[in-house]
């Protein structure tokens, strides 16, 4: 599960999609239901927008934890 590998991975893990938008309100439907994922944040690359997305531990753009 890509949730359970971003959580082990040290900042987070990029996940190539063709519908990163689509995989992204699933992924949140996901944490809603398992507070597990709670620190996990999801975001559009800013370099791929339409295919891929980074599922980021709570780790804010300056590299500091929130």
């Amino acid at each position: 599960m890509l949730l359970c590998e971003a959580l082990r991975a040290e900042h987070g893990i990029a996940v190539s999609d063709p519908n990163p938008l689509a995989l992204r309100q699933r992924l949140y439907a996901e944490q809603r239901r398992d507070s597990t994922f709670a620190e996990l944040q999801f975001i559009l690359s800013p370099t791929r927008p339409k295919s891929e997305l980074w599922i980021t531990k709570g780790v804010n753009w300056h590299g500091k934890r929130d």
